[in-house]
């Protein structure tokens, strides 16, 4: 009976201390939620370092640090996935990482990673472990992928195996993460670019709309802000 209420009270510090780190996550506070996971090699605190890496990787302007960064969460993701490879968490995170590094050296220059992208978004879909915000996450990661590609054409992209990104697929995905998380303004901010890739005037301008009155409760929000502000239908 002891061993059993000590394991309850263990479990209750657990979460009061991730309790502690996600909220200094959402205030940007990420020295400070570094600190609180120092040591910590659990699944729950490795992948809390991963997306830490990304959001401070994110901020640099120095090209060598932010790459360094990106690979940092991509390592830490790796990781991840070793310590619960059940779990769809470190799928996502390793998709996110490998998503970055794309997005710096250029998609159809960093195609391995792209690959990497698909591959893990979609085995975090399939094992569908993490609740909602997991998922809902996923699918944006991977809808964003297929959004991406169709910035170049499919005959340049097919003979670097990245022909699969289509318009239909963006659709399905970044729907399916607003519907589980409708109140990320980066979300939103993904599907007014699908929108005006669609030439659809009234999603785009009901997408930009939904930027403007979400409130700032996390750091992907403050992205989805930026992000918003820098898009035009006209362009």
């Amino acid at each position: 009976m002891k061993l059993f209420f000590f394991f309850i009270l263990l479990h209750s510090a657990l979460a009061q201390d991730l309790a502690s780190v996600d909220a200094k996550i959402r205030s940007a506070d990420f020295k400070g939620a570094k600190v609180e996971l120092a040591g910590k090699t659990d699944f729950e605190s490795l992948w809390r370092l991963s997306r830490i890496e990304i959001f401070e990787a994110d901020k640099l302007t120095d090209s060598e640090a932010k790459e360094a960064g990106y690979g940092r969460a991509l390592e830490l993701a790796k990781k991840t996935i070793l310590t619960a490879p059940k779990e769809s968490h470190g799928y996502l995170r390793l998709a996110n990482a490998a998503g970055k590094i794309a997005l710096f050296k250029g998609i159809l220059e960093a195609r391995e990673y792209v690959l990497i992208v698909k591959e893990n978004a979609e085995k975090a879909i399939a094992l569908g472990t993490g609740g909602a915000e997991t998922q809902a996450w996923a699918n944006f990661v991977l809808g964003k992928a297929h959004l991406k590609l169709t910035d170049t054409p499919a005959i340049i992209r097919r003979p670097l195996g990245l022909g699969w990104g289509t318009l239909e697929l963006a659709t399905k995905y970044l729907q399916k993460s607003k519907e589980l998380r409708p109140d990320s303004i980066l979300i939103w901010a993904e599907l007014a670019k699908l929108a005006k890739k669609k030439k659809d005037r009234s999603s785009f301008d009901a997408a930009i709309a939904k930027t403007r009155v979400l409130p700032v409760i996390e750091p992907t929000d403050e992205e989805g802000k930026l992000t918003a502000k820098s898009l035009s239908f006209e362009d």
